[in-house]
């Protein structure tokens, strides 16, 4: 006897359309076989589409009206370039652009852009009902997707990455850096898997969710009022294994920060450090790590420098914590207390996870400071620091606050009130914080 599952008329309401879409598209495919083709497109340029779930796809381009077609270029248009908008399915939208980007937003749904230059013909790859790829020339050249249509969609070279070998999509997330307050960056297992930049009232929250949930996060503020702004950037990356970027060095006017895990002696002869940048940057853009291994990436025409030429071995002021621990999961950062102006905490589950510190003419953090956490207000111009910290299992707990007054060097036991003086240390990873504060002597 055959038993059918329970099922809830939730799941009845989504598996019966899920299942009439699957089998109107499984009907569809069988008439409209897998070919290529070519259009003129001189002219007016007709479209048909057809419903998915809740998305639309092109399932065919013509120069001439078809039924149900839809017009998305005029006959006397003459633009100058196509914009192709596509997911794992097929293509979304085209459209006939006068400027390389379009005015659209940046897309916060899982579709990615790419962009040609308008010749008159389109060359089309149909895999059936829908369409995998549009083209100017041959449909085998190589091109970049992005996430965004305010990214330089049109390049003289592809952009360089360093792969084992060179695929013929690059899938590359772009970060604007005009009007960002901070970037986060985000690592998994040791390997840069995000970068977001925040900026006014925009912190992307969405992306913190979008990611998963072992990411740990490192932070660089920069200070717009007072003209902070990237100069240099580096990235890097294993020597001979394709690893991903381990580590982001950005330098401003005021301060050089590492982004990335601990860094052992051993394995920093076999790293290499690229330079990505050497002037204000007004954007980052890397590889999707859905497709590969997360990089940084960079036109050809930058020059590649080698360790040990632009940058020294990051410095540790106190030793690595823990035993037996996956120094990949494991990061080091650190801040100097004296001339804080203002100072903001970031707490998870009771737990303080991160400082951020605001100095005269610059900012720093120290711990993991993200905002999809609990963020504290600002506490202006503290002169001493409270510091409890204790182990419990495999986590550990911090607490700090600050006060305005001033604190005597006679606190004893977990424990610490201690002048806003010397330096604070922090290492951090998923579950653990170990803070130092080291006084001047």
């Amino acid at each position: 006897m055959y038993m059918l599952p329970h099922l809830t008329r939730t799941y009845v309401r989504q598996t019966v359309p899920m299942y009439g879409e699957i089998s109107k598209a499984f009907s569809l495919l069988e008439e409209h076989p897998a070919r290529n083709y070519s259009i003129p497109c001189a002219n007016t340029v007709e479209v048909t589409r057809v419903w998915f779930g809740n998305n639309s796809y092109i399932t065919g381009l013509f120069d001439k009206p078809r039924s149900n077609s839809e017009t998305i270029k005029l006959h006397n248009e003459k633009p100058k370039y196509v914009e192709v908008w596509v997911d794992k399915i097929g293509i979304r939208d085209i459209k006939f652009l006068n400027s390389e980007t379009s005015q659209d937003s940046v897309q916060l749904e899982p579709k990615w852009v790419y962009t040609f230059p308008f010749t008159g013909n389109i060359h089309v790859k149909s895999k059936g009902v829908f369409i995998e790829r549009i083209a100017g020339s041959t449909i085998n050249s190589c091109r970049t997707l992005w996430n965004s249509s305010k990214s330089p969609l049109i390049f003289e070279q592809e952009p360089f990455v360093q792969m084992t070998s060179q695929p013929k999509e690059y899938f590359v997330r772009f970060v604007p850096l005009h009007h960002a307050s901070a970037i986060s960056v985000g690592f998994l297992h040791g390997a840069m898997v995000a970068i977001v930049s925040h900026g006014g009232t925009n912190y992307d929250l969405p992306h913190y969710i979008g990611t998963w949930a072992a990411v740990i996060w490192a932070h660089f503020p920069l200070l717009l009022d007072k003209g902070e702004e990237i100069h240099e950037v580096w990235s890097v990356s294993h020597r001979d294994l394709n690893q991903g970027t381990r580590a982001l060095v950005l330098r401003t006017q005021r301060k050089l920060v590492w982004l990335g895990h601990y860094i052992s002696t051993e394995i920093w002869s076999l790293l290499q450090v690229t330079h990505i940048a050497s002037s204000p940057v007004s954007a980052l853009y890397y590889s999707d790590p859905s497709t590969s291994f997360s990089q940084i990436m960079q036109p050809h025409t930058i020059k590649r420098v080698e360790h040990p030429a632009q940058l020294e071995f990051p410095t540790y002021r106190t030793p690595v914590p823990g035993h037996g621990m996956d120094t990949c999961e494991l990061f080091y950062s650190e801040a100097p207390l004296e001339g804080v102006i203002q100072v903001q905490s970031c707490w998870d589950t009771g737990r303080c996870i991160g400082l951020l510190l605001q100095y005269e003419r610059y900012s720093q953090t120290v711990g993991e400071f993200r905002y999809d956490k609990t963020i504290s207000d600002y506490f202006h111009l503290p002169c001493s620091i409270g510091l409890t910290q204790k182990e419990h299992d495999s986590t550990s707990y911090v607490h700090i606050e600050f006060s305005k007054e001033i604190a005597q060097l006679d606190s004893t036991g977990d424990d610490q009130m201690m002048p806003m003086r010397g330096i604070v240390v922090w290492w951090y990873s998923r579950n653990m914080s170990v803070v130092s504060i080291i006084l001047p002597e």
